[in-house]
């Protein structure tokens, strides 16, 4: 069973619209990857682990769905 992710929330999160660039796309993760990302964060609440892990699947479907199409 295949998984929905939601792009527009993706996008919104990252702060970006769904035009722009694939730079700018994964610029922007990288920016977010390294505030919420385990680390580099030890006063890190249980919800920002989810948030984390989240983004991540998140961006991986978004770059399997651009390397398919």
């Amino acid at each position: 069973m295949a998984v929905e992710t939601d792009f527009l929330a993706l996008y919104r999160q990252l702060g970006l619209s769904p035009g722009c660039k694939l730079a700018d796309f994964k610029q922007a993760y990288r920016r977010h990857v390294s505030i919420l990302h385990p680390d580099r964060n030890d006063a890190a609440a249980p919800e920002d682990h989810e948030r984390f892990g989240r983004l991540v699947s998140q961006y991986n479907a978004a770059m399997d769905f651009h390397r398919r199409h």
